[in-house]
Order: C-alpha cells, then sequence, then structure tokens
C-alpha cells in the first residue's frame, strides 16, 4: 500500500480518520508506524496528501489529514476484455487500475465459461476491493466503472501484440503500456 485511501465511513470529522480494517494491520505490521509518524493518505474520489498518526492502537488507527493535490490523470484507454478466469480477472483490475484505467468492460465469448458469470469475483464489493488495491498501488483515489456489457456496436477496434502467447494479466499490461505511448 503506497497510499493509505479512506472514505466517508472512516472520518470523525473532517481533517481526522479512522480505520480499523487491513489498513490498520498494514501500517502495524508492514509500515510499522508509530504515533508522530507521517503516510501518504488519499480519499475515496477525491484528493491526496499526508496523514499523521495521532493514535494506533490494536483496534484503530486515527490519523489528522491534510489533502492537497489532485490525483494522476487516468490513462485514456476503456480496457474491454473476454471475462477471465476468476484469479486473473483480480489480478488485472488491480494492474490496469493501478495504470490509470477508469473504465471496464467485460463481455462473455464462446471460450468463456459460463460459471466464470457466477463467480463471487464479480461480487461489487469484491471488484471493488480489487480496484481499491490498485488505486492504492499507484497512488490514486479515483475509483473506475466496471461495466458488465456486449461490444455489439460500440465501436471498439483489436490490435495484436505478436504471435506470442500471453497469460490475460501480461496482455493487459502490454497492451496499456502500447496505448500511453
Amino acid at each position: 500500500m503506497n497510499v493509505l485511501l479512506f472514505d466517508d465511513t472512516d472520518e470523525l470529522e473532517p481533517g481526522r480518520v479512522c480505520v480499523r480494517d487491513r489498513r490498520l494491520r498494514h501500517v502495524r505490521e508492514i509500515l510499522r508506524a508509530k504515533p508522530g509518524d507521517e503516510l501518504a493518505v488519499g480519499k475515496l474520489g477525491g484528493r491526496l496528501g499526508r496523514g499523521r498518526i495521532r493514535a494506533l492502537g490494536e483496534e484503530e488507527l486515527e490519523l489528522e489529514v491534510t489533502l492537497e493535490r489532485d490525483p494522476p490523470p487516468a490513462h485514456p484507454a476503456v480496457l474491454a476484455l473476454a471475462l477471465p478466469r476468476p484469479p486473473s480477472l483480480r489480478k488485472v483490475l488491480q494492474q490496469a487500475t493501478a495504470m490509470g484505467v477508469k473504465r471496464f468492460l467485460l463481455f462473455g465469448s464462446a471460450r468463456v465459461e459460463k460459471s466464470f458469470w457466477q463467480s463471487s469475483a464479480l461480487r461489487p464489493d469484491a471488484i471493488r476491493a480489487e480496484l481499491v488495491l490498485g488505486l492504492e498501488q499507484a497512488g490514486d483515489t479515483v475509483l473506475p466503472t466496471d461495466e458488465l456489457a456486449a461490444l455489439a456496436g460500440a465501436g471498439a477496434r483489436g490490435t495484436s501484440l505478436g504471435p506470442r502467447v500471453l497469460r490475460v494479466e501480461t496482455a493487459v499490461v502490454a497492451l496499456l503500456a502500447r496505448c500511453a505511448g
């Protein structure tokens, strides 16, 4: 986690935030932070800044936050892909979000197993969790949108990444890198 993201539910009052979940564990166990330390923070859908640790206990982390800059610009691509296996979908959502993608279109194809559409990985809370992990990695605050949609008539165009067979998560990163330049 390169930035600790929070939302309205975490705010005690303007400028004061309290978290009690995996973010607390990360700050305590990975960052090994202590009261007085500063962390990079951001409000989901808002700005980025710094948070000074006011209190750090077993059950909660309280921060005094100052938000002073906008998130990085979005990648211009709309990522459309046939629904991959659920573990690959999680990786793609995280990595593409970290690269700045703000819009996803998932669709079925002849090779997409119908059972993938029933996966818990497609629950809105599961998708949101993967998107947030990507934002935390990249130091961004703007959640992408995900749409389960067909591409017919959407004006999509195809491209090739060459003759090699790539894992979907590798192909996505390669494609986004090609589109960025």
